[in-house]
């Protein structure tokens, strides 16, 4: 059998790990994961297909779907 060392550090926390404790700190949705099991409203849909349109910019976010959330 072949052995393989892993390059990864050995730490108990992942990326995974620590967004998802944010996500439950924050009471925030992470979509990013598979989560959640709802549909989100169709006015959102509708705003993320506009804003996907949209040229891409070099920065990350936008504004016009985070002024829609609140």
């Amino acid at each position: 059998m072949i052995s393989i060392q892993s390059k990864l550090p050995s730490s108990s926390n992942s990326i995974f790990s620590v967004i998802a404790q944010l996500v439950k700190k924050h009471q925030a949705i992470n979509l990013g994961q598979g989560f959640p099991n709802f549909d989100c409203p169709d006015d959102l849909k509708d705003l993320i297909l506009e804003v996907g349109k949209e040229p891409i910019r070099a920065h990350a976010g936008n504004n016009r779907i985070e002024k829609s959330l609140g």
